[in-house]
């Protein structure tokens, strides 16, 4: 499958991407890339404004959520969950750690509690033009960064042009081992 940077109106997404842009143009540009790299004829969906369990007081409802339909069970299989954030807040170092709280919350509410032998879940939280790559721990109820053997994590986030190569290597081995 050829990279997402190689498609034009995702090159031009990133190309035209600003700090004064809302969150909005950071949810259409993975919105963009997930249905390239997860293809509906897979049985792929990715659903924006994904709701996540009970949770009282807190909104419960992640930017994206990926899921697949597998063999006809009529059930999604839920898989990765991304929450973006506005371009001007990449160099914020509170946005970072908003944004991961914002997503451990949301992997407690879909994954907490699951019990025995559980296929990987995953989470991306992209800022701007950067996204960080996370996977839970069911052990722990936790997230942590991760990358797959083969690929750094980057501190400051994996540039989502200049690591293009990176991010793809990332959404493959999601796909082939959720």
């Amino acid at each position: 499958m050829a990279q997402y940077i190689h498609l034009d109106a995702i090159k031009q997404e990133i190309d035209n991407i600003t700090t004064d842009d809302s969150e909005s143009v950071v949810d259409g540009l993975w919105i963009s890339i997930l249905t390239w790299e997860f293809p509906i004829e897979q049985g792929y969906v990715t659903r924006p404004q994904a709701r996540h369990g009970t949770q009282p007081g807190k909104r419960g409802w992640s930017d994206l959520h990926t899921y697949q339909y597998t063999h006809g069970t009529g059930s999604p299989r839920k898989f990765l969950i991304v929450q973006c954030k506005r371009p001007s807040r990449e160099r914020q170092r509170g946005a970072w750690r908003d944004g991961r709280n914002q997503l451990e919350i949301y992997f407690r509410a879909t994954y907490g509690g699951r019990q025995g032998e559980q296929t990987p879940a995953y989470g991306i939280l992209a800022i701007g033009r950067l996204m960080k790559a996370y996977k839970n721990n069911d052990n722990t109820n936790r997230i942590r960064r991760w990358a797959p053997p083969g690929v750094k994590t980057c501190p400051k986030g994996h540039h989502i042009s200049g690591n293009a190569r990176k991010i793809k290597q990332i959404l493959d081995h999601i796909r082939r081992d959720h």
